[in-house]
């Protein structure tokens, strides 16, 4: 993710841009002039959906032995969930 700052009529704006598999996704909104945050509109525009299962983040190296089950916990933590008599962090004692 890239952060754009913008000055305008004394605020900062900041705008995300989010990139996913090198694809480039700018956060649009309306051209509305708005004098209070309710009357403002901002969203994302997904250019490709992701399906949840997909994302993998830490789990992605599969760290669980003896048939561990991984869970992340962002992109570089993880939970093994230890089956059978296997414990540990990776299930491996």
């Amino acid at each position: 993710m890239k952060l754009r700052q913008f000055f305008l009529f004394g605020f900062i704006l900041c705008i995300l841009i989010i990139n996913i598999s090198s694809i480039d996704s700018d956060l649009e909104g309306d051209d509305e002039d708005s004098s209070s945050v309710e009357d403002s509109h901002r969203s994302a525009m997904a250019e490709r959906s992701m399906d949840s299962r997909s994302y993998s983040g830490a789990c992605a190296s599969s760290p669980c032995e003896h048939g561990g089950i991984c869970t992340p916990r962002g992109q570089r933590l993880f939970d093994c969930k230890c089956v059978g008599p296997w414990r540990g962090v990776y299930c491996g004692i």
